[in-house]
């Protein structure tokens, strides 16, 4: 049941996806709340464990604190990535795209760490590619209608990922 510890990542990505899609913009505020939410989530069930070794079956036994500082370090790194290509490109991608970066990959890098990030930005491409040919299969007359809303695109990412990377472990 150790897997529940995603909802906060997992309703928070819903809702920004659909205020994303819905405004195009990403509220910042939500995403640190439910990024905090999340640390402390996890930080919790590190605590747990740690107080209660007999009674903490559920809780994967490679998770320490290491691991916890291990993949905020690759959230990190992953929103760092995300914000170099906002730069080398201005407008093709938002500053709030970058901070749900951040939020979506600390679950998948705390449960597959660097296997886990690497697998995330191959789906991120995969997911991303399809977006784009969904938009370009539209047929947009202008070039202002050929934005997409990518959280949802992150948020799909990091579902898939998961999915995946739960499916191999299995």
């Amino acid at each position: 049941m150790h897997y529940l510890s995603l909802f906060p990542s997992l309703i928070a990505a819903l809702y920004l996806s659909v205020h994303d899609v819905r405004t195009r913009t990403v509220p910042r505020r939500a995403v640190l709340l439910a990024l905090a939410t999340q640390t402390v989530i996890f930080a919790g069930l590190l605590s747990w464990r740690t107080a209660f070794p007999l009674h903490s079956l559920e809780i994967p036994t490679n998770w320490t604190w290491v691991h916890l500082a291990v993949a905020l370090f690759l959230a990190l790194v992953c929103g760092l990535i995300q914000l170099a290509l906002a730069l080398i490109r201005p407008g093709s991608l938002g500053m709030g795209d970058v901070t749900a970066t951040v939020l979506l990959t600390v679950g998948i890098s705390m449960y597959g760490g660097f296997l886990g990030v690497c697998l995330w930005w191959l789906m991120l491409g995969i997911c991303g590619c399809v977006s784009l040919a969904l938009t370009a299969a539209r047929k947009a007359p202008r070039r202002e209608e050929w934005t997409i809303a990518f959280v949802p695109v992150l948020a799909t990412a990091t579902l898939l990922a998961h999915l995946v990377y739960w499916r191999a472990q299995t």
